[in-house]
């Protein structure tokens, strides 16, 4: 069996047990409506001027190429209090071995405890605590879950006693990935986890979330144990990729100056030493964990493979779909098809939501390279539309970020409460081990109100950042300033029109209008 084909049988077999898996089990709102001050549609056309207008601004004041190329930076690690309290290795054993047990935790409850989703903790660990909760700390601190991954920690504890057993010895069999495929598992089982999330129905038990939880564990460590830890992680893991690229908005970052390990490495590029490079970090000895200006991990450094550029389209349009699949209009296009999808008898919502989640994508990648296209012509036709395209993909990334904290800011500030709960009643059996089972979500934490304006800011600071982003990676491309701002008109109209559309989304179950 080739390669391709393996990845394509371990989508097929996650899909084959897709009936297992959970869906959120709790609204992403809070049942109250907001009266907007103005109309709605003033604050979408403001919105959009206000990102038309930062590209103006950017234009004008930055024009050099080398503000594109580096940053500031200062090494926490030359600071005695960090090492003391964070760089250390029983800080970060405490941590690992938490982890570790939180997995353990969402096995056991969820195919022993109570099948209630409200009175299960495994629906909260893993739906608020992991998904939203890391996405979180992700971007405002930095890539936890490179350190803390609990199927990382336990493979690497089997690899200590391999090698125990057989000085010498490596357990992975390392097989290299095809360079043109590599991104492939990775993009088919968050394809898979993205139906899990939004269309799945009937699947929010416990019990389905610790199937779910030990199907994804068993991919993961046979995918370590084929290709090799970091190779997996970093090509065939989609919650690696996924939160490594939302980190790239965070303060901080790892920066390994072993010149010769990095040249060595198939993962780094060198042009300013190896940055956020895990496996070059955990074989030398000359790293820096530095703190930066938030947003500077997406400044330009290299483009992306065409997988990668596939991936982030993917984050950014299921994410999307999320927030759209809640809205009346969606409610009105699925009323509309519904009958052609009738053949499918009791499961044709499910299909009809199923062909929307995986048409957005596509309509995604297909207006991401039309824009590519026009902004080939604009800039002169000096590269490729697919050159193009894997060079701004990642200035998307600032847009997917903002979108995902705005859409789920809410949903953890109010539903996260559970688990204040929930410690004290995991199973759900009627415990009270720590004298909170009695507590009650605090719904006036955050209001409609707060919830908008907090959306509208997240999502506009985002468009600018990407603006911002965008315009120094066509100076960094084209040099020539007239060309690179030419280049830029196309992606800022872009910018602009996904904005509006954005704040639209967000605005429908929080807003009346």
């Amino acid at each position: 069996m080739t390669r391709f084909n393996y990845f394509l049988l371990v989508g097929f077999l996650l899909l084959g047990s897709s009936h297992l898996l959970p869906t959120i089990a709790y609204s992403h709102g809070f049942g109250e409506t907001y009266d907007l001050p103005i109309p709605l549609a003033y604050y979408l056309i403001g919105a959009g001027m206000t990102v038309a207008v930062s590209f103006v601004v950017i234009s004008l004041f930055i024009r050099h190429k080398q503000l594109s190329q580096s940053y500031p930076h200062l090494n926490l690690r030359r600071y005695i209090w960090f090492q003391i309290i964070f760089d250390n290795f029983i800080t970060v054993s405490i941590l690992k071995f938490t982890t570790v047990l939180l997995l353990f935790l969402v096995i056991i409850t969820g195919l022993f405890g109570n099948q209630d989703p409200l009175l299960n903790i495994s629906p909260t660990l893993v739906w608020i605590m992991w998904w939203v909760g890391i996405s979180f700390i992700s971007v405002l601190i930095g890539n936890i879950w490179a350190v803390i991954n609990p199927l990382k920690s336990v493979f690497e504890f089997w690899e200590w006693v391999y090698a125990k057993l057989i000085p010498g010895a490596n357990l992975s069999f390392n097989i290299p990935f095809d360079r043109s495929t590599r991104l492939l598992p990775a993009i088919v089982l968050f394809l898979c986890f993205a139906w899990v999330e939004n269309v799945a129905p009937h699947s929010s038990t416990p019990r389905a979330i610790a199937n779910m939880t030990m199907i994804y564990s068993a991919i993961t460590l046979m995918g370590m144990l084929i290709f090799g830890k970091y190779q997996w992680l970093m090509y065939g893991d989609p919650f690696s990729i996924f939160f490594g690229l939302l980190s790239r908005l965070s303060p901080t970052e790892i920066r390994v100056r072993n010149q010769d390990m990095c040249n060595n490495c198939w993962n780094c590029n060198t042009e300013n030493h190896c940055v956020d490079c895990y496996m070059c970090f955990s074989q030398s000895n000359a790293v820096e964990i530095n703190l930066r200006p938030y947003a500077t991990g997406l400044t330009p450094r290299y483009g992306v493979s065409t997988s990668k550029t596939v991936f982030i389209l993917i984050m950014l349009s299921t994410v999307t779909f999320d927030g759209f699949s809640e809205t009346t209009l969606w409610s009105t296009i699925i009323n509309n098809l519904y009958p052609q999808f009738s053949i499918f008898g009791s499961q044709g919502l499910i299909v009809a939501d199923t062909v929307g989640l995986f048409m957005f994508p596509i309509i995604f990648i297909g207006i991401f390279i039309t824009a590519c296209y026009v902004m080939k012509i604009t800039s002169g036709n000096a590269y490729s539309t697919l050159r193009l395209s894997q060079i701004f993909a990642q200035t998307l990334l600032a847009i997917a970020i903002s979108y995902h904290m705005a859409h789920f800011f809410s949903y953890l500030m109010i539903q996260g409460q559970l688990i204040i709960r929930l410690i004290s009643d995991p199973f759900g059996y009627g415990w009270d081990l720590f004298g909170t089972s009695d507590y009650q979500i605090n719904i006036a934490i955050i209001n409609a109100r707060i919830a908008w304006l907090t959306s509208i800011g997240l999502i506009v600071f985002g468009h600018i950042v990407a603006v911002f982003v965008s315009h120094l990676e066509s100076i960094r491309t084209f040099g020539n300033h007239r060309q690179a701002l030419m280049s830029q008109l196309p992606m800022v109209c872009l910018m602009i029109t996904y904005t509006v559309f954005s704040l639209w989304i967000i605005a429908q179950p929080i807003t009346s209008h």
